[in-house]
């Protein structure tokens, strides 16, 4: 029961921080780089039990369409009414939409700003993947796919995103340890999740 309620915190805190991060329009103005400040507010210590998991089974990238990704998937195709999106889940967080040349564009412009990533694409369709909110807006302020977005916190270890050059979200990615401290500004939101290559990686939203 205790673990239900943790992944269901986790994820509506994550439906959170889509709302607060993407307004119904697109903003323009979005970079992230990294910083090496320190952030203020209250410490909050995570254990190891809310990563400790490890990468999906087959079984469970197989499964059910995760919650979140059915919400990100829902909220897209609210914006754009006009056109009928075919959803194939191909994971538990990805999907693979089938689209024309128009909706294949608005897609690669806007599928982050719910959290979406472009994961694969042919001409006739597109497969998305949810990363979150955060990480989402991040790869594309940085111009980077998956693989190479984690490649770059590991090096820098932290970083923040600006929106019209304010913060909006903090990043930061350390080596797994049984328990890992980090300052939580008042009122944000966090997820907390493993790169499956032995770091931990934390998005805060504010």
């Amino acid at each position: 029961m205790g673990g239900a309620f943790l992944k269901l915190r986790r994820m509506l805190l994550g439906w959170c921080l889509l709302m607060l991060l993407f307004p119904a329009k697109a903003e323009t103005g979005w970079e992230a780089e990294p910083f090496s400040g320190a952030l203020c507010g209250r410490t909050v210590t995570v254990t190891r039990q809310l990563w400790a998991d490890g990468p999906l089974t087959p079984e469970q990238t197989a499964g059910p369409m995760r919650p979140e990704t059915v919400f990100a998937l829902r909220c897209m195709q609210a914006e754009i009414l006009d056109r009928a999106l075919i959803f194939e889940q191909t994971s538990a967080y990805s999907a693979a939409i089938s689209s024309d040349a128009k909706t294949g564009a608005w897609l690669r412009a806007n599928a982050w700003r719910f959290g979406l990533m472009i994961e694969d694409e042919t001409e006739e369709s597109l497969r998305l993947r949810y990363a979150g909110p955060v990480h989402a807006a991040a790869m594309h302020a940085l111009q980077m796919d998956l693989e190479a977005y984690l490649r770059f916190l590991r090096q820098t270890g932290q970083i923040v995103l600006k929106r019209n050059g304010q913060p909006v979200a903090w990043v930061f990615c350390a080596a797994e340890s049984e328990a890992l401290s980090f300052i939580l500004p008042e009122g944000a939101a966090f997820s907390v999740s493993g790169d499956g290559a032995g770091f931990v990686v934390i998005a805060i939203g504010c």
